[in-house]
């Protein structure tokens, strides 16, 4: 049970790593935050349809709750990331957004109270080293606003990934997923109106509505299931070298579709950066 779990997150984790560049590359079409309003809201609509009398009849008031306070630090991690590509690469995003588990340790002691290795520090400082190549990417070292962004991002898919563990214990993971992706999407399409971003309605066309439907069907809803379930039975270090893999995934699907590339130093601060992630996830 556990490999099979383990297995198909990794196949949608690359999957993933596809829905990067899809989603930079409709940007113009479609703003990043109503783009994650609309991909939750058709993950929480493909959930309903498979369990509606769950949905409807058992969570709890304290289960949403619960749930809510996971889904603002979603929303948030989502939208800072989307609005980064606006500003830095769809690899470079995904790069930094994907370090989350560096700050697992540091904000799961402060949450939880829990420890962590100082052997997590030597994942950290790679990791540190590889982002300074990466971002100068055979130049001069310049942090633009959308990689600092998707840092922020980071953060925010941490505090998610620790309230998740700590809320999945005594909800159901399905009515996790699925609350969530209800109120994350009511929530950026909230911000997407409230910002009034601009949508572009006569470019709508088959390639918009496919990499929505993708990305709510199988980035969005089958992902953070089978992730809600695989905390269950798989170590937090395990989904964390799983997730680290990400970047990897973009990288080649960005430089497939968008035609991005890397440097030879770009090149080797991503794996710096991949290689001090997964160390950091095995020691947290």
């Amino acid at each position: 049970m556990k490999n099979k779990l383990a297995l198909l997150l990794l196949f949608l984790i690359m999957l993933c790593g596809i829905n990067t560049p899809l989603t930079k590359s409709i940007m113009e079409v479609v703003p990043p935050i109503f783009n994650v309003g609309v991909r939750f809201l058709i993950a929480f609509a493909v959930m309903f349809v498979l369990q509606p009398k769950k949905i409807l009849r058992e969570p709890t008031r304290s289960d949403l709750l619960s749930i809510f306070v996971i889904s603002i630090f979603m929303v948030s991690g989502y939208i800072f990331w989307n609005v980064s590509m606006l500003f830095t690469t769809a690899t470079n995003a995904t790069f930094f957004a994907c370090t989350s588990v560096l700050f697992i340790p540091f904000l799961a002691k402060a949450i939880n109270k829990t420890g962590y290795s100082r052997k997590v520090l030597i994942g950290i400082v790679i990791t540190v080293i590889g982002m300074y190549f990466l971002v100068s990417n055979g130049a001069s070292f310049t942090v633009n606003p959308g990689d600092l962004l998707a840092l922020l991002a980071s953060v925010m898919f941490a505090l998610q990934v620790i309230y998740t563990g700590k809320y999945v214990e005594r909800i159901d993971p399905f009515l996790i997923a699925s609350y969530q992706f209800l109120f994350v999407g009511v929530l950026a399409m909230g911000i997407s109106l409230f910002v009034q971003e601009e949508i572009v309605w006569t470019s709508f066309g088959l390639l918009e509505i496919a990499a929505l439907l993708f990305a709510g069907t199988l980035i969005t809803a089958a992902l953070y299931y089978v992730q809600t379930r695989a905390q269950q039975k798989l170590s937090e270090h395990t989904v964390g070298v799983l997730y680290a893999l990400l970047p990897l995934f973009a990288a080649v699907f960005s430089w497939m579709i968008l035609g991005e590339t890397l440097s030879p130093i770009g090149i080797a601060g991503g794996a710096m950066m991949v290689a001090g992630v997964a160390l950091a996830a095995v020691y947290s």
